[in-house]
């Protein structure tokens, strides 16, 4: 696999920003259920940045006694925060690539799901990006010209 970091800014962000805080010492997550989008609350690490460990929380995914009550997470397991960056109110992360798969496999299940495009930053150059969505985004990475 290359080297490329790419920066996944996706829907994601959105069950971040606008999270934070609940309380002066507490995060809200947003997770799944069969209800719906739900909050839970999180303790806030001390002196953590509120976005950044929201983005954390929500990478963690749900904790034992929430997914034993249904709460689930739109990310794969496997998914890791690589990087994430806060300029006003906008947050970019960078997920690690388990995220491509898994959400299009998530959309694929719940057709409902908010997420409808991922957009990559071209760091690496155009040709590098094309490569690596080629390689590791399944049926969405196949390039239009390959399939007519």
């Amino acid at each position: 696999m290359n080297k490329l970091s790419i920066a996944a800014l996706v829907c994601v962000a959105a069950l971040v920003l606008g999270s934070w805080p609940a309380a002066a010492d507490t995060l809200q997550v947003r997770f799944y259920s069969d209800q719906g989008l739900v909050s839970v609350l999180r303790e806030a690490p001390d002196g953590a940045d509120l976005p950044i460990a929201a983005a954390k929380a929500l990478v963690a995914g749900p904790d034992g006694e929430e997914a034993a009550i249904g709460f689930k997470s739109a990310l794969p397991e496997g998914t890791r925060l690589m990087s994430a960056d806060v300029t006003g109110e906008t947050i970019k992360l960078d997920l690690s690539p388990e995220v491509l798969e898994g959400l299009a496999a998530h959309k694929a299940a719940n057709p409902g799901f908010g997420i409808e495009q991922v957009h990559f930053f071209p760091l690496g150059g155009i040709k590098t990006n094309a490569q690596w969505v080629t390689e590791n985004g399944g049926a969405s990475g196949v390039p239009a010209s390959a399939t007519a």
